[in-house]
């Protein structure tokens, strides 16, 4: 039997999500449920072995107590995702589902447990992290000891994609 994750829905770069699945040869293991605010499938949530939580626009400011504009802000914010996400968090942790985070979607998990946001990178973290003309950023990490992605990777270092802001 499949795995069953559900992903959170996005509208930027969502095919990317499943396109990594199946270049890692997951396809047969695992199957991606979509769960989207727009459709409010609360239902599906007890479908899934676990949950993704995807990038994509900024967390609305009002969530973690945020100045209403700052530089780089999107256009508009989704309140209605970042509520449907939230119930999609309080799920996975009432049920003790994994739960992963990508991007806005770690972004959020951080906002649910309390945490505030930088709101602006600035000129000099933008530079290293926010994507420019649709191209990603590219930089190293450090990875903690001690640590289970340590204990995954057996590495202190590793570099990453980045296309943030926050």
């Amino acid at each position: 039997m499949k795995i069953r994750i559900g992903i959170s829905y996005s509208t930027i770069n969502l095919h990317n999500y499943y396109t990594w699945f199946e270049r890692a040869g997951l396809s047969a293991e695992v199957a991606l449920i979509d769960l989207s605010f727009l459709q409010n499938n609360l239902h599906d949530f007890s479908l899934c072995d676990g949950f993704m939580l995807t990038g994509g626009d900024d967390v609305d400011p009002a969530f973690y107590d945020g100045q209403p504009t700052y530089p780089n802000m999107p256009p508009s914010f989704h309140p209605r995702r970042d509520t449907f996400e939230k119930l999609m968090i309080e799920h996975a942790m009432l049920h003790q589902k994994p739960l992963l985070g990508i991007c806005r979607g770690l972004q959020i998990i951080n906002v649910f447990y309390g945490g505030k946001l930088l709101q602006d990178l600035g000129e000099e973290g933008n530079a290293i992290h926010k994507s420019a003309g649709g191209v990603d950023k590219e930089h190293d990490v450090s990875i903690e000891v001690a640590t289970l992605l340590h204990e995954i990777t057996n590495s202190n270092m590793g570099s990453t994609n980045s296309a943030h802001h926050q």
